[in-house]
């Protein structure tokens, strides 16, 4: 895949660390680079062939059980080949006094809502590959909106201005108003949301 393919869906996932395999080295040495600048894993490896390396993380692996009612309300959404879904949940821990040398299992079970209504986090929007503002415009135009560029910004209509900072983010300023809800629908079109 392309680099920025590879470089947004590294910004979605967010990993701490990533070792770096199978190609060119030109172009490891150039993503090695960017995610270092950019600050997204806190150790990045690039062996070379047969080279063995120390990937062990500091923290502690746990077992983990993911009780029934859990695992029946979970939402998958596909992306590209890959199963995504997003788990709120609360965490038990499970002693098995019998086996003392056995490490206890910690156990997911479906999150009850808070007392005022209110659940969880809000859902997570991924993309594959990297969302271009040329994109967007294109598909703003096909229904029937206008867009000018200028100073890395997107002006849709005169009204509403779509931006995109330097991690990938993009950013809706305007009015509240039918355009702006259209633009939103357009961006969102872009993403697959997983709640």
């Amino acid at each position: 895949s392309d680099g920025r393919s590879v470089r947004n869906l590294l910004a979605s996932v967010a990993p701490r660390q990533l070792v770096l395999i199978g190609g060119a080295e030109k172009a490891i040495k150039s993503l090695s680079e960017d995610v270092r600048r950019r600050k997204m894993c806190s150790k990045i490896f690039s062996p070379r062939s047969c080279e063995t390396i120390n990937a062990q993380l500091d923290t502690d692996v746990q077992d983990v059980a993911l009780h029934d009612t859990l695992a029946a309300r979970m939402r998958w959404k596909s992306l590209m080949g890959y199963e995504l879904a997003k788990v709120e949940c609360s965490v038990r821990k499970n002693c098995n006094n019998s086996e003392p040398k056995k490490q206890s299992v910690l156990t997911l079970y479906e999150r009850q809502e808070a007392a005022d209504g209110k659940s969880g986090f809000p859902a997570i929007l991924v993309s594959f590959g990297d969302v271009q503002l040329t994109q967007i415009s294109s598909a703003l135009k096909k229904v029937g909106l206008s867009t000018t560029f200028a100073a890395a910004k997107l002006t849709v209509n005169g009204k509403i201005v779509v931006t995109k900072n330097s991690d990938g983010i993009l950013h809706i300023d305007g009015p509240i108003c039918k355009e702006y809800f259209e633009v939103r629908k357009i961006l969102y079109k872009q993403y697959t949301m997983v709640s």
